[in-house]
Formats: C-alpha cells, structure tokens, sequence
C-alpha cells in the first residue's frame, strides 16, 4: 500500500535501530490511503530536535533547524527532505490561532488528538502499521470531514480549520460531519481573528476546487465573511476553467475586497481592467469598435474577460473571438506600437516631445476606423495638414481634434 522512496526508507530504518519511534503522519499519510502520490512527507517521533539530529548526522543526512522552538527539523538526502517534528501538546491559544505553550510528549496519541480532522490523524511506519485511534480510515472511506474530538474546541484553537474544512470539502468532494457543520456556523465569528493572508490563502485553494460550487452554495454565509462582500454569482464555478485569476474575477465584485485580503497589486489591477472590460463587450459589434476596445486594455485582462463572458454568453464570446481573429489575420492596428508613424520620425520633424503622444493618439484613432491609411508617408502628410511645429494646435478645418477616428 506504501511505497517509500529509498530516502524515506533508509530514514525508517535508522530510527528503527535506534531508542526512538518514526511514523508519517497528516495528509500524506491521508493521500496514500485515498491512492494520491503525496506532495511532501510530515513525519513525527518521540525523539527531541537534538535527538533527531544527532542521530542523523551519524547516518550522513543533512539537517535544518526549520524550526527549533516548535520542534521541527528538516532532514535532507539525494534532492530529497523530510519535516520531522517531536510529539507535543498545545496549550491554549493566541487569537484562536497559534498556541501558547507547545509541550513535547513521549506519545504518539498526543499528538494525533490535537489535529484538525480525523482524515489527517492517522499515523504509519512500516513495522507499526496504520495507527488510527480516531476513526480517520472510516472517515475517508466514507469520505467525510470530521474534527478530532470537540470540533467548537477544534476551532476556538485555529479557526483557519473552519476555512480548510470548506477547502478539502471542495478538493476532495467530502461531505462535512453534521457535528463539524454546526460548530462551523456556531464559531464562524472567529475568523475575523485571523491575518487577511491566511485568509487568502484558503480562499484560493478552495476557489481552485472541483466541488468549490456545491460547497459554496450551502456555505455561502461562511465564504461572506472571507470576503466581505456580497457573493451574488455562484453559477459560474459550475463551469469556469481551473484559472484561479478567472475564478477571483467571477466570486468578487469589487477590487477593494480583493485589495483587503492583501491579494498582489497585479492581480488587482488585472481584476479591475477585466471587469471594465467585461462591462465594454456589450457595445461591440464590429471590428472597429472591438479595435477601440483593444487600444484601452492589454490582451492579458481582455482575454481573462472574454473568457468569463464566453461562460453566460458563449455565441457573443464566439462572434467577439472572430472579430478578433479577423483583425489579427489583417494584422490591422489597435495599439500605438502598431502605428507606421514612430515618435522619432515626429521629434525628426521638429516636433516636441509634449506634443508626441497627443499626434500619435490620434493618428492611431484615424487609422483603427481606416487601416489602410496607415503608412508612414501617408501619416506624415496628415500631421502636417493639421499640426503646426512647436504646438499641439489641431488644424482640422471644423476646428475638432481626432475623436474614435472620426475628423
């Protein structure tokens, strides 16, 4: 059932030999069971971090003191490393997140009953077996998310298990324990302890979940106050691709949400251009207009948008995708780099650099509504006709300046 790399196995081995115990622990072990290659391997002893390192280093591993004060090292061999960290005991709590005092333990059990779900505290080694005193196998078995004892006590200790319960809810496809639901809604208050970051975090992987819709449906309340926001539009995780920025794009409303839960300055500037544009797709009907649309926004937020309208409105994301198309087979200009005219050629002109951006938006605003006027001679001419050198004064004989390329 468990097949250990020659690293892991060597790593039992030497604890085997020596006074002390060794087993996997949490969700790798969690994994095996349910047939998932791990991503990464916990393990815990009854060993201290001295302990553990010493014995190590006599058999050739490489050690990180990754965090001493939580008695947790890092083994490394071959590219390979593993977190081993002592039994222990947490003692109460700080802002329902971190505990106050860790107290090592000589037992297994110990350890095991302080973990969040019951899925997550089994334990293996090799010669011991599967050590499972909470019903973790028959949790997964019957594929449900259940707390380890008191679920209320579980997450007045780390109310961030109330967002991982929705979350491996979603990944998984578990349904919640009825017992862990309540304690859900009766403790929701305490998230508003917890740091906007781990917030995030959690939202991101449960966005990113198979199950994220039926979840969110029946704990929309929950989800509510991760957000702060009214959530109106569910629907669209039906059906929405495993993009996280298009997912954000469909559960937010508002930018200054995902600004509040200290998203990155990129993804919030990507959510707001989107948003904009997603709005514009209702007034485009023919090349130019779409090639107006183009010159404002960058292909990165109007592909993320045309890729959330195609989910409600797929025929006018098609029409939309083939307008576009047929710009790009014509290679016809919508961006200021498209321009035959360079700002180089004007300043070789004599004209000053002030009055650079202002002649090529509008000769670009020309040449969107008549592609075939942009050639460079062509463009040249036009700015002589209507600007005069060292000014911006606009020549035009009705006395209007250059507007969606209309004169």
């Amino acid at each position: 059932m468990f097949e250990l790399d020659k690293e892991l196995k060597e790593l039992f081995g030497i604890y085997e030999k020596s006074p002390y115990e060794l087993y996997l622990v949490g969700g790798c072990v969690r994994d095996y069971l349910m047939g998932i290659a791990p991503k990464d391997y916990d393990l815990t002893s009854n060993a201290l971090v001295n302990e553990s390192k010493e014995l190590l280093l006599k058999h050739h591993f490489r050690v990180l003191e990754t965090g001493i004060k939580h008695g947790t090292i890092t083994a490394l061999k071959n590219n390979q490393s593993y977190e081993i960290t002592t039994f222990r005991i947490e003692k109460g709590h700080i802002k329902h997140r971190k505990p106050k005092e860790l107290v090592f333990s000589a037992r297994l059990t110990d350890d095991l009953k302080r973990r969040d779900f019951s899925m997550n505290a089994i334990a293996y080694s090799p010669t011991k077996g599967l050590i499972d005193p909470f019903k973790g196998q028959s949790a997964i078995k019957n594929q449900m998310i259940e707390c380890v004892g008191e679920a209320r006590l579980r997450f007045f200790e780390d109310a961030l298990r109330i967002l991982r319960a929705l979350r491996f809810s979603a990944t998984l496809g578990f349904k919640i324990a009825p017992s862990t639901k309540r304690a859900i809604f009766a403790c929701k208050d305490l998230l508003k302890h917890l740091s906007k970051e781990r917030l995030q975090n959690e939202l991101n992987k449960f966005l990113m979940g198979k199950n994220a819709y039926e979840v969110a449906k029946e704990y929309q309340e929950i989800l509510e106050l991760v957000t702060q926001e009214k959530i109106e539009n569910l629907g669209f995780l039906k059906n929405a691709s495993f993009n996280l920025e298009l997912r954000l794009l469909g559960f937010f409303k508002h930018q200054k949400s995902l600004e509040n839960l200290r998203y990155p300055k990129k993804i919030c500037v990507l959510f707001l251009k989107a948003k904009e544009c997603h709005k514009a797709f209702l007034n485009i009907h023919n090349k130019t207009e779409l090639k107006f649309l183009l010159k404002n926004y960058d292909l990165e937020p109007f592909n993320l948008a045309l890729d959330f309208y195609a989910l409600k409105n797929p025929k006018r994301a098609l029409k939309i995708k083939s307008l576009l198309k047929e710009i790009s087979n014509a290679n016809e200009p919508f961006k200021k780099e498209h321009l035959a005219l360079k700002g180089g050629t004007l300043q070789n002109l004599g004209y000053q650099r002030q009055q650079i951006g202002e002649i090529l938006n509008a000769c670009l605003n020309l040449v969107i509504a008549h592609p075939k006027n942009n050639s460079l001679e062509w463009l040249i001419k036009w700015v002589k006709d209507h600007y005069l050198l060292n000014d911006a004064i606009n020549l035009s004989p009705i006395g209007k300046k250059i507007t969606n390329g209309k004169t």
